[in-house]
């Protein structure tokens, strides 16, 4: 957090040919677009990022404490922003701890630092406390896993289940154990995520039942399994943990 650094997405040519294409964060610091998972690309292209706290505490929004729509050419095409933003701001409490979470029927979660979920419309994001429903959720950090109309929310008090039908109201499903915190992958019908105690759950996607466990050694917050074929993959403290699934 140190100097007068911003938000940038860039895109580069995988040819090598041309200039690259930047959106930069019109705030006059921080906004860093930094969640683990990414930009989120919908059908048409465009790119959905989150931004964590800018440097405003209030007067005009800076589109920071935000998620913003780009197009495909880096140019911002929709935003939003909880009406506390200036308040988000002072406290660090932003949404950009968690990258959004696109859901069929044209919806989107979004969820951070501060305590509350928002469900928006991809569409039609809202601006300034523009939200279809917000709602008590959790600290959420890192990336959702969706299954259907299902995300997975990685929240500090244990992974969490939120389903969305065809509208408001969000449904708050299960809660995994209050230690299985890592951002979840899901291979058939299993959510597999982390816990702060170095050991991977595999997790009944409907239930949250736990299936089996095991220790992969110390992990950092961030560390997230990777599916390959008939195998998960993690990165660990000390190496790469291979663990078989059937």
């Amino acid at each position: 957090d140190c100097g007068s650094y911003h938000g940038w997405v860039v895109a580069l040519r995988t040819d090598g040919q041309g200039d690259p294409l930047t959106y930069q964060v019109p705030t006059s610091r921080e906004g860093g677009i930094w969640a683990p998972p990414g930009p989120v690309i919908d059908a048409n292209g465009d790119l959905y990022v989150s931004v964590g706290n800018g440097e405003a505490t209030g007067g005009v929004w800076d589109h920071s404490d935000s998620i913003l729509r780009l197009t495909p050419q880096l140019k911002l095409a929709d935003a939003f922003a909880p009406a506390t933003w200036a308040q988000e701001n002072a406290r660090d409490l932003d949404l950009g701890s968690l990258g959004p979470v696109l859901l069929p029927g044209g919806w989107m979660l979004a969820a951070g630092k501060a305590g509350d979920g928002y469900l928006l419309r991809a569409g039609a994001l809202g601006g300034v406390g523009g939200q279809a429903q917000k709602f008590a959720l959790c600290q959420a950090y890192g990336g959702a896993a969706t299954l259907g109309n299902r995300a997975y929310i990685p929240c500090t008090e244990g992974l969490r289940e939120v389903s969305v039908g065809s509208g408001p109201p969000v449904t708050l499903g299960w809660r995994a154990p209050s230690q299985v915190t890592g951002s979840p992958v899901i291979g058939g019908h299993t959510v597999y995520s982390l816990a702060s105690d170095g050991s991977l759950y595999a997790l009944d996607a409907d239930t949250g039942a736990t299936r089996a466990s095991v220790s992969v050694g110390g992990v950092t917050r961030f560390a997230t399994p990777a599916i390959v074929g008939s195998a998960l993959y993690i990165g660990t403290l000390t190496g790469i943990t291979a663990i078989g699934i059937a």
